[in-house]
């Protein structure tokens, strides 16, 4: 015999009763205090940042001054490609690579720098506190002996280092920026020289991420590298159109420069530890080191198309003799790209994203972007409903 809707409603109401006789009368459930840190535990935690803070200071601090005087004293033509040494196939690679940086380079460097590309340990003077296995790209400017320089320091594990010549070259070194070339921040020292003071303090409190890639017209430029927008830079949107849940505490001035407000825009743009572009531990490491950026909390996502274009599209978008202005001006930030530019930083940023990926609505409701995924669900519930209804029907 079927089991049929009335056995299962009575089946269904016997289980509730049961459980309510097993678990009546309600107990009070204890709330639970909010865990308090002793003195002790806060003056360790204290130390301990202090401690990650100082190693990583120390261990920067050793490789920009071995790093930059190596890359000057090598150099060929202003370019100086350095990697641990790993037999003749290596050395071949590393006589490729320094032919195609030399390439990106030629026609470029207007300001007579030295540029210099190195593939590092990620545990090279581990005994100085220098181990953070996570891959990324590190940026170190200055002047070593009279010539000034700009380095791109692509940090990778130890047991990998002949692997990461060959990934660059084919196109497949997709686990840090630069993705659209091999130059990233440094191409804009290489055309202007070094930034005013104002300028090289917004971009070492994060913004130097702005400016890892070449305009958003014009990425897939190089041998091997098929890079669309979508490709390098992955989406805010997860699978099926729903946004990544990790998105930690950048939502609010985010969410608000994505809805199309200025002033969120603009603080966005004018203050990257305050809207969690980079943590504070890492722009401390960067304040009291010569390295000008040692990574992202973004990692390879961000949540912003374009985002490490920002800088190469300001230049394609006003010119060359523009954006020189602005990178050389000594005014604070929002003032020399207002007064540069002649619009502020964030009617542009919002304008911007308007273009690459739509503004979203504000308020409450279901993302515009998760529309498809929300009809799927709908149409695949209708699709089971359906199923089980003919599974049901009794044949006359």
């Amino acid at each position: 015999m079927a089991f049929g809707m009335k056995k299962w409603l009575a089946s269904m109401a016997v289980g509730c009763l049961v459980v309510a006789a097993w678990r009546l009368p309600p107990e009070h459930v204890e709330g639970r205090d909010a865990s308090v840190r002793t003195a002790e535990e806060i003056r360790f935690h204290a130390l301990e940042r202090e401690v990650r803070v100082a190693s990583g200071v120390l261990f920067r601090s050793l490789w920009a001054d071995s790093l930059s005087t190596r890359v000057v004293d090598v150099a060929e033509g202003g370019v100086a490609v350095l990697a641990p040494s790993a037999g003749d196939a290596v050395d071949a690679q590393l006589r490729r690579m320094h032919r195609r940086v030399a390439d990106q380079v030629e026609g470029r460097n207007r300001a007579g720098m030295t540029f210099g590309y190195v593939v590092q340990a990620h545990d090279h003077r581990r005994e100085d506190g220098a181990f953070s296995p996570r891959d990324r790209t590190e940026t170190y400017v200055g002047t070593r002996d009279g010539v000034d320089y700009c380095m791109q320091v692509r940090v990778g594990d130890s047991g990998y280092m002949a692997d990461v010549l060959g990934r660059r070259l084919v196109g497949t070194d997709n686990r840090t920026t630069p993705y659209g070339d091999d130059l990233g921040p440094c191409r804009f020292y290489l055309a202007y020289g070094f930034p005013g003071e104002r300028v090289q303090e917004w971009l070492e409190r994060g913004a130097i991420e702005f400016a890892f890639e070449p305009a958003t017209s014009h990425l897939a430029t190089l041998e091997g590298w098929s890079f669309t927008l979508s490709d390098y830079e992955m989406r805010r949107r997860g699978p099926l159109g729903l946004d990544y849940l990790a998105r930690r505490d950048i939502g609010n001035t985010l969410d608000r420069c994505l809805a199309g407000l200025e002033d969120a825009c603009g603080a966005f743009l004018s203050d990257p530890v305050a809207s969690t572009l980079i943590t504070e531990q890492q722009a401390e490491i960067v304040r009291r080191s010569p390295a000008t950026g040692v990574g992202s909390i973004f990692g390879v996502r961000t949540w912003v198309q374009g985002l490490r274009s920002l800088l190469s599209d300001l230049e394609e978008e006003f010119g060359e003799k523009a954006f020189e202005a602005f990178w050389t001006s000594d005014a604070e930030v929002d003032v020399a790209f207002e007064n540069t530019f002649g619009v502020a930083p964030g009617a542009w940023m919002v304008s911007r994203i308007e273009r690459l990926q739509g503004i979203d609505d504000p308020g409450p409701g279901v993302p515009r972007h998760a529309s498809s995924a929300s009809m799927l669900t709908i149409a695949a519930f209708l699709g089971l409903g359906y199923w089980r209804r003919r599974e049901r029907r009794i044949p006359d």
